[in-house]
């Protein structure tokens, strides 16, 4: 499970590592090194109507469109890979393609201790060869029928721990933004790689 990340870095450095265009209102980033569900966190994903790749922040827990308030009664911070395709609060985001990045430049787990095990150690965790940690995600637009306040989440998808990373626990799926999330090949920089459709079973045959 991933529950809390951070990320400091400033819009032009994220923007220059996700090939952000330049043109329109830049999100404003604060830098926040305790980054929990419900807060915002730094999207990247391709807008469906201009089909240009944009970075926004948006609720991290993903609120499904047919939620009748923004308010889940259970956890849709973290999708699990295995069944990502099946369950109803992530099924239609999913086979729409709404596949996004999750910014940020490392997340956190924690190690019970030995003697007691309320007892709990955090430790904070990113890649060594890169700034950013950017991870696997879905993403959906909620829209509140009475107001019409519209609301964008998102998830962050998760799979098996790493064997580096079992003894803490870790389970977040990581994708290097040069490539699609969760794409079975290497996509070049130069195409948004979220423009590539991935299928249930090449997904799943990855983990």
């Amino acid at each position: 499970m991933c529950g809390r990340v951070h990320l400091a870095a400033p819009f032009a450095d994220i923007a220059i590592a996700m090939d952000i265009l330049a043109g329109g209102a830049a999100p404003n980033i604060e830098a926040d090194y305790n980054i929990a569900p419900t807060k915002r966190v730094v999207v990247v994903y391709l807008d469906p109507v201009t089909r240009r790749r944009v970075m926004e922040k948006m609720v991290w827990g993903l609120i499904p469109r047919w939620a009748k308030e923004p308010r889940m009664a259970y956890p849709t911070f973290n999708a699990k890979a295995e069944t990502v395709d099946t369950l109803a609060s992530f099924r239609a985001p999913w086979r729409e393609g709404k596949r996004c990045l999750v910014v940020t430049e490392g997340f956190y787990e924690w190690k019970k201790g030995k003697k007691n095990p309320k007892n709990k150690q955090p430790y904070a965790i990113a890649r060594a060869k890169s700034k950013f940690t950017v991870m696997a995600g879905l993403w959906e637009r909620w829209r509140d029928a009475i107001s019409g306040e519209v609301i964008h989440s998102c998830t962050v998808i998760t799979t098996a721990a790493s064997r580096d990373a079992f003894k803490l626990a870790v389970t977040c799926c990581f994708a290097n933004h040069s490539a699609a999330p969760a794409m079975p090949t290497p996509t070049p920089v130069a195409k948004p790689p979220i423009r590539v459709p991935v299928s249930t079973q090449s997904f799943h045959s990855m983990l």
